[in-house]
């Protein structure tokens, strides 16, 4: 958010010099204009975010958790626009895991990982359907270190970066782990019947 950072800062700035008494909610629709998240920055702490990013709702504070950032060594050309232009239907949900993420934050819970999700996770390239015939002809095709993975049943999907197979190097750990992430069982990669794409890092 560091455009959109700014232009807040700039809208609450000029508001502060020119003696405009402008509240932030009123702001809201301008800084839409400017930038979807640009209403967010408007506001401090957490917040939920809906529509394209006008609807601000204050949340608690997040109570104190570790956090490990992985910053992968990719450099993608006019990142935004290019990421954005490849989502496709299939990335989106129907927000229930951030309606529950926002309900754990009012109500003190702690965290659940496995409300955190990313759809950009699985747009670095177009995803392919990997075809196989069963779990030995899977373990076969994948490529460690290179493939990143979406694997689905139904509405529950989730996703690995190839820079996973750094942590999870064996075929069998990694997709006993995405199992896990997508809310399924760790063996479920073994029974079939699960949609699988691969993506790569451009």
């Amino acid at each position: 958010g560091g455009g959109s950072s700014d232009a807040a800062a700039a809208l609450l700035g000029l508001c502060d010099l020119w003696c405009i008494a402008s509240s932030r909610v009123n702001l809201s629709g301008l800084a839409a204009r400017l930038g979807a998240d640009v209403p967010f920055f408007l506001h401090d702490g957490t917040a939920l975010i809906e529509g394209i990013g006008e609807r601000v709702t204050p949340l608690p504070a997040l109570s104190r958790h570790w956090a490990v950032l992985l910053v992968p060594d990719v450099h993608i050309h006019r990142k935004t626009a290019t990421l954005y232009g490849r989502l496709r239907p299939f990335h989106y949900t129907d927000g229930l895991k951030t309606r529950d993420l926002a309900d754990s934050i009012r109500t003190g819970a702690p965290l659940d990982p496995g409300l955190l999700v990313n759809a950009f996770e699985s747009v670095l390239t177009e995803p392919k359907p990997l075809e196989h015939t069963g779990a030995e002809d899977l373990l076969k095709k994948l490529r460690p270190g290179i493939d990143g993975v979406i694997l689905g049943h139904g509405a529950q999907r989730a996703t690995f970066l190839p820079q996973v197979w750094e942590e999870l190097p064996k075929k069998e750990e990694f997709l006993g782990h995405l199992c896990r992430k997508a809310g399924l069982s760790e063996e479920c990669w073994k029974e079939g019947g699960l949609d699988i794409s691969v993506y790569h890092v451009e």
